[in-house]
């Protein structure tokens, strides 16, 4: 008898990483920190949510480096998953930072029931950069 694998992550319980939103320019006020991204890591793929709204949330650098760095973090997602999710689970600086790594029936808790203000960010980089351009005008 072969021994089946098992991946660690069930089709309903997800890792997930979520993100907050620190503002650079105006310090380190509770009120203006917020989730802006959260990825979901599967047994094959990292999805990710972003804020709605982040582009009026944000204003200079911050939004300069949140913009610049979603498409590259679709790409990188693509080729190394896990590293990726490693990587977001581990972010302490920045306007960026961890907020909550764990686990989490999603079909139990859908992601628009814990963070309504999120939406599914295209898997595409092109498309990623898209989405983040029309953020605004969707709201």
């Amino acid at each position: 008898m072969s021994k089946k694998t098992h991946s660690p992550l069930t089709d309903k319980e997800l890792e997930f990483c979520a993100l907050r939103f620190c503002p650079s320019e105006r310090g380190p006020d509770p009120n203006n920190q917020y989730v802006i991204l959260l990825a979901i890591k599967d047994a094959k793929a990292l999805n990710f949510y972003i804020h709605r709204a982040f582009e009026q949330r944000t204003a200079g650098l911050d939004q300069n480096y949140i913009q610049q760095l979603l498409p590259d973090l679709v790409d990188r997602s693509r080729h190394s998953p896990e590293a990726a999710f490693r990587q977001l689970a581990s972010l302490s600086v920045g306007p960026l930072i961890t907020d909550e790594v764990g686990l989490l029936n999603f079909s139990k808790h859908p992601v628009e029931s814990l963070y309504p203000d999120l939406k599914p960010l295209a898997r595409k980089s092109s498309a990623a950069h898209r989405a983040m351009s029309k953020s605004s005008a969707q709201v």
